[in-house]
């Protein structure tokens, strides 16, 4: 999620608000939504909106202002906003980039709360916000249906809302009826089989349930998640979801806890879940909880890549659907770049300098913008004549 912010004028209340960046672009259905006018400087006749977002703005015009502002905002910044983005600002001048309607892919935060306590969280538990559900209920029915691809549902941990979480479905289903649903959740919840049949009897028509398994070994998993019995409560929780014919996704962040078993544990997943639609082995992202516990967690993806060839080989053998995120081309072994992708979230495709003169820079799955100072010591640019020795022989 992008953040930023400046100085607030007349900001009495927390607003969410749909983009106006081209004032003839303020069609008839805009008319049901708040919405902010941004742009670089005030111009000579200022369209109607809601609120405004200025980079600068000139003290004498502050004070005949009574719609909310917020101005002093990195020109940017504001080149990068969209007709259609939605934003919500805050009372205080920080405004966070909810929906981007340029990107294929959107996040809907449905609760800060989780049940378990990931040792390498990227966004650890906290107390949720007033009126989350309703503000999300209102973001999906500002979201434009046709450009909107995906969209998951994250947290925290989002089943965890209950009826809330079922609304957001209901929501999705009717308001964006061509857009690809995923949940992002932990699968414990999902061990609750009536659960499970209520969110099926909502029949959205693209669902898909992204489970985490971290290894084959149960005392292994509820180390790293922090919870004893989690386990076989995610176990339980795909098959129920099996059960009702759900399409599921089976995720694997790989860290120093768990590197050393990734061959079994994909032995674990072609005899256990082999009706899974996509396998996605992902690397750290160092912030939150992982960057607390980074001395616990941290492992070049240098050092796995034997174990990481190993499960590759056997998912795929099984026919499974398997995808590498995370990893950069120049680091992971020459054969496994046919399965490396790239994040389908921009901000998680980052580059260092030295990926400037590598020739697949633009098919790399690069690094999380957090990674700092975590990144492979085996970071080499892939030069063009190597490439082309590479295409020739895959």
């Amino acid at each position: 999620m992008k953040v930023f912010s400046g100085a607030p004028v007349n900001m009495g209340k927390t607003l969410l608000a749909k983009v106006i960046k081209s004032p003839e672009k303020r069609l008839l259905p805009w008319k049901a939504y708040t919405t902010v006018y941004v742009a670089d400087t005030m111009p000579v006749k200022l369209p109607k909106a809601d609120a405004y977002i200025f980079s600068e703005l000139a003290d004498s015009h502050i004070s005949n202002f009574k719609s909310p502002i917020v101005f002093g905002v990195h020109r940017s910044v504001i080149s990068e906003l969209n007709d259609g983005d939605i934003v919500m600002i805050e009372k205080d001048g920080s405004v966070n980039v909810l929906y981007e309607i340029a990107s294929p892919h959107n996040v809907i935060h449905a609760t800060n709360r989780c049940n378990l306590s990931c040792v390498m969280c990227p966004q650890p538990s906290k107390t949720d916000e007033d009126g989350m559900l309703n503000n999300n209920l209102s973001l999906i029915r500002m979201m434009s249906p046709e450009r909107t691809k995906t969209i998951a549902i994250s947290g925290g941990e989002p089943t965890l809302t209950g009826e809330g979480f079922k609304d957001l479905i209901k929501s999705c289903k009717e308001t964006l009826p061509k857009t690809a649903l995923i949940v992002l959740t932990n699968g414990t919840r999902l061990k609750d089989l009536e659960f499970v049949r209520q969110i099926t009897m909502i029949n959205h028509p693209s669902l898909t349930f992204a489970v985490p398994l971290y290894s084959d070994i149960d005392s292994i998993h509820d180390k790293i998640v922090g919870v004893p019995g989690s386990f076989y409560d995610a176990i339980k929780g795909l098959h129920n979801l099996t059960l009702f014919r759900h399409f599921v996704e089976i995720r694997i962040v790989v860290s120093a806890m768990n590197y050393d078993r990734l061959p079994n544990l994909a032995e674990f997943i072609y005899r256990n879940f082999p009706f899974s639609t996509h396998i996605a082995i992902m690397g750290l992202e160092i912030c939150g909880n992982a960057r607390k516990n980074h001395s616990e967690v941290w492992i070049d993806p240098f050092d796995y890549t034997a174990q990481l060839k190993e499960a590759v080989r056997i998912l795929n053998r099984g026919n499974l659907n398997v995808s590498i995120y995370n990893h950069q081309l120049c680091v992971i072994p020459e054969s496994l770049w046919r399965f490396s992708k790239q994040s389908i979230s921009l901000w998680k495709n980052s580059y260092v300098d030295t990926c400037n003169k590598c020739s697949v820079r633009e098919k790399c799955g690069g690094f999380f913008q957090t990674s700092g100072e975590y990144i492979s010591q085996h970071i080499t640019p892939v030069l063009q004549s190597e490439k082309v020795t590479i295409h020739m022989r895959r």
